[in-house]
């Protein structure tokens, strides 16, 4: 597995980083919720609205970068299923008709 992952080295570093960037968002944006809950409740609105609406704007952000994760994810997970496809299938067709037959059918469908 360790050399599907070094084979796709650029995919999962930019992986690697939409994950830590939407993980630091997701702290960030949570001490926002502490600034707001403090500013209501010393009962300064314009200070609360300004958490509340910086809040909504990391929260948005965070969708993005939510779906661009998910998008990467899917990208990387399908071109390293292929790569893997690929070795088996090449070592597969490598085979000659009587080292294919030693094994079962079944050990071919696993």
């Amino acid at each position: 597995m360790l050399t599907y992952i070094k084979k796709n080295k650029f995919q999962n570093i930019i992986l690697l980083l939409v994950t830590i960037a939407n993980m630091a968002l997701y702290v960030y944006g949570n001490y926002l919720k502490v600034n707001l809950v403090n500013a209501l409740m010393k009962s300064n609105i314009s200070k609360g609205l300004f958490w509340f609406l910086l809040s909504l704007i990391i929260f948005l952000i965070m969708m993005i970068i939510r779906k661009i994760e998910v998008v990467q994810t899917e990208k990387t997970t399908q071109t390293q299923l292929n790569l893997i496809r690929k070795d088996i299938l090449k070592n597969l067709t490598s085979l000659t008709y009587q080292e294919f037959s030693k094994e079962s059918k079944d050990q071919y469908n696993s």
